[in-house]
């Protein structure tokens, strides 16, 4: 079923290629009508003020905070380090009286065991060790 899914053409490639068998625009037409909408919604963004990612980065209640230069670098967080490990493996077990679909365990259980077995953290893991 995904593969199928994969496999299938974007609705807006679709719609594009039944106005263009159906001549009722051409490809060109089709790019330009494209441009046109993209800049409407980009002029209304605009008007409402809608700041940047990088605008927000950083601000307010985060102001002081530095973000690291690369990921792997060794944060002091004031928890010993089998602590963290043990909070992040617990975090990924299921009671034996619960029954997860195997692919939940496949993406979640088994990814994020992966991941602490190479001392490697994902996002995810990470808030839910915080949790």
């Amino acid at each position: 079923m995904y593969k199928n899914i994969r496999s299938r053409a974007s609705i807006i490639n679709m719609y594009k290629e039944n106005m263009a068998r159906e001549k009722i625009l051409s490809e060109e037409q089709m790019m330009q009508y494209v441009k046109e909408i993209d800049a409407k919604y980009e002029a209304e963004l605009q008007a409402i003020g809608v700041p940047s990612v990088t605008d927000q980065h950083l601000k307010g209640l985060w102001e002081g905070f530095i973000q690291p230069k690369d990921i792997t670098t060794q944060v002091d967080t004031g928890v010993d380090s089998e602590t963290l490990k043990d909070i992040a493996t617990r975090s990924i077990q299921i009671p034996s009286s619960i029954k997860i679909h195997d692919r939940l365990v496949r993406t979640f259980c088994k990814a994020r065991e992966a991941g602490l077995a190479k001392n490697s953290l994902d996002w995810a893991t990470a808030e839910a060790m915080a949790f």
